[in-house]
């Protein structure tokens, strides 16, 4: 049986999708060649979780709505809508 590939979005290396080292996010699986690769994806990442559908979100993100005193960030103007009617 064939085994399926995919590319760490770290280094670039051709993975294997049966791989150790992955997370789950934005109902995706993302892939790593190695704990070194997904521990240093894990620390250069965007820090924001969008509300709606859990991806990392830049902080400079054009996408934001103020609440309760703090900025929430979304990684697209239609997750932004999604929220703001869930508010409604």
């Amino acid at each position: 049986m064939e085994k399926l590939i995919a590319k760490d979005p770290v280094c670039g290396r051709v993975v294997n999708t049966d791989s150790q080292y992955f997370i789950k996010e934005c109902h995706q699986k993302i892939l790593f060649c190695s704990s070194a690769c997904l521990d240093r994806y894990q620390l250069l990442a965007p820090k924001d979780i969008d509300p709606t559908c859990g991806m990392r979100v830049p902080s400079n993100s054009p996408y934001v709505i103020e609440e309760n005193g703090h900025k929430l960030r979304f990684c697209s103007v239609d997750c932004r809508a999604m929220y703001q009617k869930r508010l409604k």
